[in-house]
């Protein structure tokens, strides 16, 4: 990507100083999020974490600055932190976010398990097709409560 390109993928994302003062305020939660993950129980740490309605960004916005986060040098993509660290910042209000955790099946290749965020049914991080051997075990919905796993596979659910 040329310098150019990234100016302007910079300026679209980055609309007022707000957004760069969010950037911030994400970066320190992201440091303190893999202590918190390790002294909370998820639950707890999920309500939380849930959107709250002091956030003013939009969610595209807080997804990329999410992506941002973890390219900072010190900071490990971790799908779970991600997750949770997006789904903080994204604002309360008309749509409906998931956090799913979800097992592979026994015969599927890669991790063995994986955590994702999805908005009105769409996953955020991921492709469908990267989910489809995913089972959903743990499922929390937009005020950070949790609900019933459907046991299907994540790109077959409501969940992923």
């Amino acid at each position: 990507m040329s310098s150019a390109e990234r100016i302007a993928r910079f300026r679209n994302v980055v609309q007022r100083p707000s957004d760069a003062a969010l950037f911030v305020r994400m970066l320190g939660w992201a440091a303190v999020l893999p202590i918190l993950k390790r002294r909370m129980a998820l639950p707890r740490l999920v309500e939380t974490a849930r959107p709250a309605s002091r956030a003013h960004a939009r969610p595209e916005t807080v997804i990329a600055l999410a992506r941002w986060v973890y390219r900072v040098p010190g900071f490990t993509d971790n799908c779970l932190e991600k997750s949770i660290l997006t789904y903080r910042y994204l604002p309360a209000g008309p749509n409906s976010y998931k956090l799913v955790l979800g097992v592979r099946r026994a015969e599927s290749e890669g991790p063995p398990g994986h955590a994702w965020l999805t908005i009105d049914g769409e996953p955020v991080h991921d492709t469908a097709e990267a989910l489809a051997d995913l089972v959903p075990i743990v499922v929390f919905d937009g005020e950070g409560r949790r609900e019933p796993a459907s046991g299907a596979p994540a790109a077959e659910s409501n969940h992923g």
